[in-house]
């Protein structure tokens, strides 16, 4: 008697997609030569995963947490492909960061230079899903049963074994982020790390470090610092740059303390705005001094304090420079299609009495560039578009600051200007102007810096010239404070503006991967 065929006895073909399938994951941990302990990990948790997807297809009511599985593997997949093409290095928490704090239309702006990269989901969603699919129709449920078991038994006893030790290394102090990082969704282990961080950056603004000030009499009433974004030391014409970038800088510039050779803390937004305006530091980077910051120390001083920001509020409370920002006694979060829309509160601020600071945080070059200016302010065209694009984002913000050297000139004011870091410039690729990932080159640090004097500020109270060798914007901190003229009773030669001012040739940087490393160790330009 004829018997039928078993659909779902096993089927070496099924086996083997499974066996290939898990391996995708597996793919950029191995290309960055990590461990082969990692390297295994990631491939057996992906095989089980992808088993436990077979056995949830088998159930129509358990379908949609199939596809999720493989959406989810799918994207982790896309984010490592999108740091390999991109910076040759693993995703990394600093990456994590930066996607969470991103405002919608800065998310949408991004996503115009980076579109290809969501093809990539659809794909590696069927590269998972059609195998999980093909198994669970020609196998039986015991082995998919068992691998399942064996999934949730692996995962419970490392989560209880990151959380159960006494003095855990890094990786498991969060035990969620120490199971992430080896299985196939490694890159889950990032998000969960920046996640973790999140309560911290609220207690910057609600629990200020009080210090026994001395403030003097700087000659100056008005302070405004003015933090650029993604500039490039090297486009400016301050620096020597052939394209006229910063003609009203270079006017003004016999007013000016310059700094030629200033270099970022990092080479993301999140890390250096924090580490210039904070008592934390490249060579001692810890996210709880964030709470010791300029701000705090302004308002203790008896400043008024304001911080005008065209980065967006979206992530308003997790994000560590909105936890700075927040200690200012007024905070704005400007809309409007460019940094211009700042002058608006800059002059209601400019017109409020007493001794105060005034920050302003701009969208500057920041990627995609082209979006940085209105049509009207374009001067530089028939180049290559990208390097015409962001020239003329210079260039605008150079106009802008044109705009602000007037209205103080009235007063008794002094402005201080840097980006947050620069841009590697990777010609041969798209987009050409990229940020600094895991193993960034100079290029991701060399910054503009000056400090600019207003007409009313009496000589004596004047600093002009050039600051000569490697100076770390990580030193802000302590600049500003004699900028300001508050001492804290700390001693530090770090600031160009102390008497006892002493070059530091070992300046330290932070990469994206929150690794610590000599400035001087870096490549001098991208591979």
């Amino acid at each position: 008697m004829h018997r039928p065929t078993d659909r779902r006895r096993p089927s070496l073909p099924g086996w083997t997609a499974i066996v290939l399938a898990s391996s995708l994951p597996a793919l950029f941990p191995l290309l960055h030569h990590d461990s082969s302990d990692r390297i295994s990990k990631v491939w057996l948790s992906g095989l089980l995963l992808l088993c436990t997807t077979a056995l949830c297809w088998r159930t129509r009511w358990l379908r949609p947490l199939a596809v999720t599985v493989c959406l989810l593997l799918a994207t982790n997949l896309t984010l490592s492909l999108f740091a390999h093409v991109s910076y040759r290095h693993p995703f990394n928490d600093g990456l994590a960061m930066s996607i969470i704090l991103t405002h919608p239309r800065e998310a949408f702006g991004m996503l115009t230079l980076y579109w290809p990269y969501l093809l990539a989901l659809p794909a590696g969603c069927a590269l998972f899903l059609l195998p999980a699919i093909t198994l669970s129709r020609h196998s039986g449920r015991r082995p998919l049963v068992v691998a399942t078991a064996l999934l949730v038994t692996y995962a419970g006893y490392s989560w209880l074994k990151a959380a159960c030790m006494d003095d855990p290394p890094a990786d498991r102090k969060v035990p969620s982020v120490h199971l992430l990082r080896k299985s196939a969704l490694f890159n889950g282990s990032h998000f969960a790390a920046a996640l973790h961080d999140q309560p911290l950056f609220d207690r910057i603004a609600r629990h200020p470090v009080r210090h026994r000030l001395t403030v003097t009499d700087s000659g100056i009433d008005t302070y405004v610092l003015v933090i650029g974004e993604s500039a490039r030391k090297s486009h400016h014409s301050l620096y020597g740059y052939p394209r006229d970038t910063t003609p009203h800088a270079r006017r003004r510039q016999n007013a000016m303390l310059v700094f030629d050779q200033a270099i970022a803390g990092a080479p993301l937004t999140n890390l250096a705005v924090p580490l210039a305006l904070s008592a934390s530091h490249p060579a001692r980077h810890d996210p709880l001094l964030y709470a010791d910051n300029v701000i705090h120390i302004a308002n203790q001083a008896g400043f008024r304090t304001f911080w005008y920001s065209k980065q967006e509020a979206f992530g308003l409370w997790a994000s560590s420079i909105s936890g700075i920002a927040l200690s200012a006694g007024q905070q704005r979060w400007i809309h409007g299609d460019h940094d211009g829309a700042l002058l608006v509160p800059l002059r209601e601020a400019l017109a409020t009495p007493g001794r105060k600071l005034i920050v302003l945080h701009l969208n500057g070059s920041h990627p995609p560039a082209c979006a940085r200016f209105p049509p009207h302010a374009t001067v530089f065209t028939g180049g290559e578009p990208a390097d015409d694009c962001y020239d003329n984002s210079i260039r605008y913000t150079d106009a802008l600051l044109g705009q602000i050297f007037p209205l103080l000139d009235r007063q008794k004011a002094s402005l201080l200007y840097f980006s947050d870091h620069g841009l590697e410039r990777q010609p041969q690729r798209h987009p050409v102007y990229v940020h600094g990932g895991g193993l960034p080159s100079r290029q991701a640090f060399d910054v503009p810096q000056f400090i600019w004097y207003s007409r009313q500020v009496s000589a004596t109270s004047r600093r002009s010239g050039r600051v000569t060798g490697p100076y770390s914007t990580a030193d802000n901190f302590e600049l500003i404070q004699d900028w300001l003229g508050v001492d804290t009773g700390r001693t530090s030669c770090r600031s160009p503006l102390a008497r006892c001012y002493r070059r530091d040739d070992n300046v330290h940087v932070v990469t994206a991967s929150r690794d610590s490393m000599p400035y001087a160790r870096l490549r001098e330009r991208p591979d």
